[in-house]
């Protein structure tokens, strides 16, 4: 008819090359990826209808991302069907099928029950749903570092995710479950352990998110080391909003390898105070820096405390966390150890100190051109911390000198965690 066309869209061999050349942008790197791929396409209406039929395979499929790479897989791809209305703002998928293989094995295997609907429109949703289904098997963390490399070096993992669409894709309900066997935290740990994730929850006009029940389990369902669980958390994605409880309950012990790469809150302070100069100086170097006290004395002060309070400063965790290392160093280790981990402490001392003194309290050199990134106002003084910039450095500094000021509020409730891990190591 007037206005419509068929067209048939086939692409074969094509090789890393010309992937890498279109994913450069995105950052992506296909490696020996090879694929082919043939669709029948259908325009009517002039462009506002649009109908796809088409299959989609890559033999072999390697993909690296960001730091996340894929293990060279055999085969993936998929198949499927869907059309497009722009002048009635709708759309349907009327099939989905996805599929992957490793080492000769399935690994990923997804597939739709029946024809799915969508519609943005401001019409009453139509009747109707579909489910969604995709598992993948048996994942051996030890071919997927890209995956939980940083928190588990070996075991076995299965998932699975049902996604059932009402309401033309307006209410959205879905069921997460993952299974983890044989998770060894850190090379060379003895323990293997168990861990399992579960999520159920609806998501409302693309908008309203909400988790009816999730739960978090790393260890036996008996004496799990992390267990973390809760229901009906509120989320508004449009508003960045969010309300709910959640329980965690820990086995420090036994989780130290994941605390040991969670971020203080001193080191949190001090990102986050380097952000807030550099946004307004627009530069790193210190030759470049003068007069901050002057020119910016709140930030300046801020700035000031949490270097102190990283060196060891009497009332925050800094100080609690350096004694507790230096009195267990001088009742086990030889004395020498003691005294250079001392003077250690005093260099460090030192060379901050002489830092924030260039920073802060140095005067323009004669002749130094720089104008701090400012475009020649190198004198000007700079806007003071936002609100939210304020906030955080509260919660952070506050926290810090909470731990400070009341250690047992910590050290009560890990001492029998560390008194295990004590007679473990004995």
């Amino acid at each position: 008819g007037a206005g419509a066309a068929n067209l048939t869209v086939t692409l074969h061999g094509v090789n890393q090359r010309v992937l890498n050349f279109l994913g450069r942008p995105g950052g992506l790197d296909f490696h020996s990826t090879v694929l082919d791929s043939t669709n029948h396409v259908r325009v009517a209406g002039f462009g506002k209808t649009l109908e796809v039929r088409g299959t989609l395979q890559a033999q072999p499929f390697h993909l690296s991302s960001s730091g996340f790479t894929t293990p060279p897989l055999e085969r993936g791809g998929g198949d499927y069907a869907f059309a497009i209305d722009t002048a009635a703002r709708t759309a349907r998928l009327d099939s989905l099928a996805l599929n992957a293989t490793h080492e000769g094995t399935p690994l990923l295997v997804g597939h739709l029950d029946r024809p799915m609907q969508f519609d943005w429109s401001t019409r009453t949703a139509p009747l109707g749903e579909s489910l969604f289904s995709l598992s993948a098997q048996d994942i051996n963390l030890a071919d997927w570092p890209s995956l939980l490399g940083q928190y588990a070096m070996e075991g076995h993992v299965a998932a699975g995710v049902k996604i059932h669409f009402q309401e033309a894709g307006r209410r959205i309900d879905f069921a997460l479950a993952a299974e983890g066997a044989g998770l060894r935290l850190q090379k060379g740990d003895p323990i293997l352990l168990p861990a399992s994730l579960r999520a159920d929850g609806t998501l409302q006009d693309f908008r309203q998110l909400t988790l009816s029940k999730y739960s978090l389990r790393l260890g036996s369902t008996n004496a799990p080391a992390f267990n973390a669980f809760g229901s009906n958390v509120q989320c508004d994605l449009r508003e960045r909003t969010a309300s709910g409880e959640t329980t965690v309950r820990a086995d420090l012990a036994r989780v130290r390898p994941w605390i040991s790469k969670a971020p203080n809150s001193l080191s949190g302070l001090f990102a986050m105070v380097g952000t807030v100069i550099y946004t307004r100086t627009k530069t790193r170097k210190l030759d470049e820096l003068h007069r901050l006290m002057e020119r910016m004395p709140g930030i300046a002060w801020v700035f000031i405390v949490v270097a102190l309070a990283s060196m060891g400063l009497p009332g925050f965790s800094g100080f609690v966390s350096e004694l507790y290392v230096l009195l267990g160093a001088w009742a086990t280790l030889p004395t020498w150890i003691v005294i250079s981990a001392g003077v250690g402490v005093l260099a460090t001392f030192g060379y901050t100190l002489a830092k924030i003194h260039e920073a802060f309290f140095r005067e323009r050199s004669t002749g130094d051109n720089t104008s701090d990134g400012n475009d020649g106002e190198g004198d000007a003084d700079y806007p003071p911390m936002t609100l939210p910039e304020k906030a955080g450095v509260a919660l952070l500094l506050g926290a810090s000198l909470l731990i400070g000021l009341c250690p047992w509020l910590l050290t009560n409730h890990i001492a029998g965690s560390l008194q295990l891990l004590l007679n473990r190591f004995n």
